[in-house]
């Protein structure tokens, strides 16, 4: 991706490798949200369910990785962000 960027003659202004939604804050973290998705079948109407929290208490991995999930990354998601050189339209 950083090829990508020098090639077209883009300036790098930041580059990631992990998802903005991955944070360290509790529930919001993607291994997180990916684990419950899981055990709910990738089922998206089971994981907006008022039940689903439930599963917490059948599987408590989940409850695991809702707190500490940051640190344990279940994909990559890489983004790079590129500004317009600046004087050049």
């Amino acid at each position: 991706m950083d090829r990508l960027g020098e090639e077209t003659g883009f300036d790098r202004v930041a580059r990631y490798r992990r998802s903005y939604l991955d944070t360290v804050v509790p529930f919001c973290n993607y291994r997180g949200f990916d684990e419950f998705s899981r055990a709910l079948g990738h089922n998206l109407n089971a994981v907006i369910a008022h039940r689903s929290p439930w599963i917490f208490i059948k599987n408590p991995l989940l409850l695991f990785f809702a707190f500490f999930g940051y640190w344990f990354p279940s994909a990559e998601e890489p983004a790079l962000i590129l500004r317009r050189p600046r004087g050049k339209a």
